[in-house]
């Protein structure tokens, strides 16, 4: 018995799982509070069966399966399916914006998608390697209905490394996935049909012939018919069926017809795509040139007067250097004139001449005193002692005298040094002033070009050289695989397929009409309303100047907090014919009746007020009014996405049969070039 054992979840269900394992061997039961991912899981679940995006029960204003489940190019889904004996896996990932699937003989191991860091892997090639040469793998699955024959064994064209990951071996599977749709989205399901879905999938029986009728109607012309078919395998003396080789020739001369005519159509379109390209370019790239011609003007004018203000300076120096020349030889001539002079020996002697006249005039005093007529030594020594403390204190004074003209002359030196410092600050600030202003505006230019210049150099450190020729290269091989893979089996599911397009084309095309429909109706509902609101605002901003409010305005300061806090807005405020008068009785009353209004929180809407609600009203309908507008585009969006969708799948059925088989050698041919290119580009890259 084969069963679905498990399921993985890499980067999926909208970037909210980066790895889950659920197990489902057994009778599971979810069972949860909203928010929890039950229905994230028993979709994921139902995709394996039905593969069908669309019957998955996924309400319209969400995420789509593709944008939900595979957020990201490394987000992957595995199913892990038990047989008797081993393990196979199908792996759901993105191809090409949609999804696609490939089968591994393998039970999952996280070890093949997800590094030892914890990030999944980014390519196939990873995973391949991590497969190993023991494991095998097919090639990519882009058709659903390919993908349901292969996991409902119809075997009718499917290769046959594909029939041993088959779950059952039916050739009329249909109803079973629809059944298995019905049951996990709740629908109405009967035993009878349950009973029925799995006894016709069962069932491969013949279709029985009447031949009594057969030979009445599918004989007639028998004869006829079979000379047509004699004509084309009758052969000449060569051995050739003439009629099959003109045939095969014209198959092959209209294949050819029509994939030159197609490559010729996307050619032109190209040489359009370029030119357009081109005119829309030359205005930027003209601007551009003139913006760094202007640059350039700017720079050399700020040169040429960079040059102008250094020559002026330099007059200045030169000329401030042969004043300070003729000085320094002047000072030069002095200075030899004191040296032979010993200008040193006069000033020292200079210095000491107040000193020496009070110690001539001291001794002077002591000579007279030692030649005085005292004749007792006493009388002598206390003169002589006090005439020293005379000396002494005459010393003192002479001493405190000259430190006081030194500390003044000191002070005056400094405060005249300060200031023709100041001046000299002043003057070398205004000299410089221009210089320095320019040499201020070439740093910050020259910081912004660092900056510029850091930025260019982490963005050419970071780039990945022809990432966009190994991508498109990639991309093209990809295609090419594709349309190879379908070409196999593309003719005999053709005509039916288009039919079943169709239909869906039309029912989807109708869901998105009804539902615009209804949502526009709903926001005409709110444009209506408002609107009558707005007439009822405007109603009482023209009465305002002849109401009862205007003349509260002119004649009743402060009213807004008085009677304006019991009166009636819509009935008397701002209605006309009133006839409001003043009483003479002074006392603020209300018909007699006087109350405390500042007890009620009432707020009066004035005119502004209005006015503001008016426009917050109208300000509503434009957002209501856009929203109609983005229902209509979102709706002509997505009818031209279902044309886009549809369209170019109905004509593909109706050309398939006649250009498939050149078309494939046409892509094999190219698929061997692109792969040169590609190891060309990759060589270049490294």
């Amino acid at each position: 018995m084969k069963y679905l054992n498990k399921v993985v979840f890499i980067n999926s269900a909208d970037k909210s799982i980066k790895f889950s394992e659920v197990n489902l061997d057994g009778n599971v039961h979810f069972i949860g509070t909203q928010g929890v991912g039950k229905s994230t899981l028993l979709r994921a679940i139902l995709f394996f069966y039905n593969a069908d995006k669309q019957k998955l029960g996924i309400p319209r204003e969400k995420k789509t399966f593709d944008e939900y489940y595979f957020p990201f190019q490394n987000s992957y889904l595995i199913y892990e399916v038990k047989t008797e004996n081993e393990f196979f896996c199908v792996l759901a990932f993105k191809s090409q914006g949609r999804v696609a699937f490939r089968f591994f003989d393998s039970a999952f191991d996280k070890n093949f998608f997800i590094d030892n860091e914890g990030r999944a892997f980014e390519s196939w090639d990873k995973t391949r390697e991590a497969f190993g040469k023991n494991i095998g793998h097919t090639r990519i699955i882009h058709s659903y209905e390919e993908y349901r024959n292969i996991l409902y064994g119809n075997n009718k064209g499917i290769a046959s490394e594909f029939r041993k990951y088959a779950l059952i071996e039916s050739k009329q599977y249909q109803n079973i996935p629809r059944t298995i749709s019905n049951v996990f989205l709740n629908a109405n399901l009967s035993a009878e049909f349950v009973k029925g879905t799995i006894i016709k999938s069962l069932n491969e029986e013949e279709i029985k012939i009447d031949l009594t009728t057969y030979s009445q109607t599918h004989l007639k012309d028998f004869e006829t018919n079979l000379n047509d078919i004699k004509k084309w395998t009758d052969k000449n003396r060569s051995g050739e069926n003439q009629v099959e080789k003109q045939a095969d020739n014209v198959s092959t001369f209209y294949s050819a017809l029509k994939y030159l005519e197609k490559k010729k159509a996307e050619l032109a379109s190209q040489l359009g795509w370029a030119l357009n390209n081109v005119k829309e370019q030359q205005p930027k790239v003209s601007d551009k040139y003139k913006i760094e011609e202007h640059k350039l003007n700017k720079v050399k004018t700020k040169l040429s007067e960079l040059d102008s203000l250094f020559d002026k300076r330099k007059e200045k120096v030169q000329e401030q250097i042969g004043k300070f020349k003729s000085k320094f030889d002047e000072i030069k001539t002095k200075r030899d004139e004191y040296a032979a002079m010993k200008i040193d020996n006069i000033l020292e002697r200079v210095s000491k001449k107040i000193s020496l006249e009070l110690e001539k005039k001291n001794l002077n005093s002591e000579k007279e005193i030692l030649t005085s007529k005292f004749l007792e030594i006493q009388q002598r020594y206390e003169a002589l002692l006090k005439q020293l403390e005379n000396q002494l204190k005459e010393f003192e004074n002479n001493k405190q005298t000259e430190n006081n003209n030194v500390q003044s002359g000191f002070l005056s030196f400094k405060e005249a040094l300060t200031k023709q410092y100041d001046l000299l600050y002043d003057e070398i600030r205004k000299q410089h002033k221009e210089e320095l202003e320019v040499a201020n505006a070439l740093v910050k230019e020259k910081d912004k070009t660092i900056t510029s210049n850091k930025i260019n150099r982490s963005e050419v450190k970071n780039k990945r050289f022809y990432e966009k020729e190994i991508n498109g290269c990639n991309a093209d091989i990809s295609n090419l695989n594709l349309a190879i893979s379908k070409g196999d089996n593309a003719i005999q599911h053709a005509t039916e397929k288009n039919k079943n397009i169709q239909k869906e084309w039309l029912i989807e095309e109708k869901g998105v009409n009804e539902d615009t429909k209804r949502k526009i109706e709903k926001q005409t509902e709110i444009i209506t309303k408002l609107n009558s609101i707005i007439s009822a605002i405007d109603a009482k901003i023209e009465n305002s100047k002849h109401s009862l409010y205007g003349w509260l305005n002119e004649q009743v300061p402060d009213w807004d907090k008085t009677i304006g806090k019991v009166i009636d807005e819509d009935n008397v405020l701002y209605k006309s014919g009133l006839n409001p008068k003043k009483i003479s009785n002074g006392d603020l009353s209300f018909f007699g009746i006087s109350i405390d209004t500042n007890e009620i929180d009432k707020k009066v809407k004035t005119v502004a007020d209005l006015q503001k609600e008016k426009d917050d009203f109208n300000n509503q309908i434009i957002v209501t009014q856009k929203i109609i507008a983005d229902l209509n585009s979102k709706s002509n969006e997505e009818l031209e996405k279902l044309r886009k969708r549809f369209q170019p799948k109905i004509k593909e059925q109706k050309e398939i049969i006649d250009a498939n088989k050149y078309q494939s050698d046409q892509n094999k041919i190219k698929l061997e070039e692109i792969g040169v290119h590609l190891t060309d580009w990759k060589t270049k890259a490294t």
